[in-house]
């Protein structure tokens, strides 16, 4: 599971000015270095320049958390489960795209490298007939939105189910649709909603039932055993 939750995800922010907001990332990220908030040590870097893909230039960048010897060892396991084995916080890459930045939860220069198709071509996410369903329940006027593909964390589920009561009998249909999550600020307030289409619940249902269904009996209730 290392490294599966955040190190297949990207992250893009739509920008007339890429170049700006790239560098603003660039001074924010290293105004933390060194510093220590709330007791999280933060050591952190940037490194211009430090890959490319399809001629466009990938930047580096690295945050690492340090909550010393007390809670260290909950931290990392926790920060490796989001990141990957040996890092205690996000580090991958930065790519500036035509109307926008793209950032990578890990330094791979293959997701960096779909993603800034994506976001610079017309046949991105956003023509993704089962994103655009989703997208269509949100709130209209959204500042942030993130869609979360239950397909591959259905796998990883299913590979940890099978080695505890071995294999799951369970389609995960190709077409399934992410749950959504949209944010929009308007009139004074924030509207923050969450919508997961049929399919995910009745995936989610099965998984259950499946489950159930392997569970070892517990013991009898009482009065329930044979009168002998």
């Amino acid at each position: 599971m290392s490294g599966m939750l955040l190190g297949a995800s990207t992250i893009y922010f739509d920008t007339d000015d890429s170049a700006a907001l790239a560098a603003q990332m660039k001074s924010s990220i290293e105004a933390i270095n060194g510093q220590t908030v709330e007791g999280v040590a933060y050591t952190t870097s940037y490194e211009a320049g430090a890959g490319s893909v399809d001629g466009v230039s990938l930047d580096g960048y690295s945050v690492q958390m340090d909550a010393g010897d007390a809670m260290n060892m909950q931290m990392k396991s926790m920060m490796q489960m989001f990141f990957g084995a040996g890092n205690n916080g996000p580090a991958g890459f930065v790519a500036k795209a035509d109307k926008g930045v793209v950032v990578t939860m890990a330094k791979n220069s293959t997701l960096a490298g779909e993603a800034i198709k994506a976001a610079n071509g017309a046949d991105g996410l956003g023509a993704n007939a089962s994103i655009k369903s989703v997208a269509a329940e949100l709130p209209s006027g959204r500042t942030a939105e993130v869609y979360l593909g239950v397909g591959k964390l259905a796998e990883m589920a299913f590979s940890v189910m099978a080695m505890q009561m071995g294999p799951v009998d369970i389609e995960i249909p190709e077409d399934l649709a992410p749950v959504g999550i949209g944010v929009a600020s308007q009139q004074g307030g924030v509207d923050i909603r969450l919508f997961a289409p049929t399919s995910v619940l009745e995936l989610v249902q099965s998984i259950n039932e499946a489950m159930n269904a392997n569970q070892a009996p517990g013991p009898p209730e009482e009065g329930s055993g044979p009168r002998f």
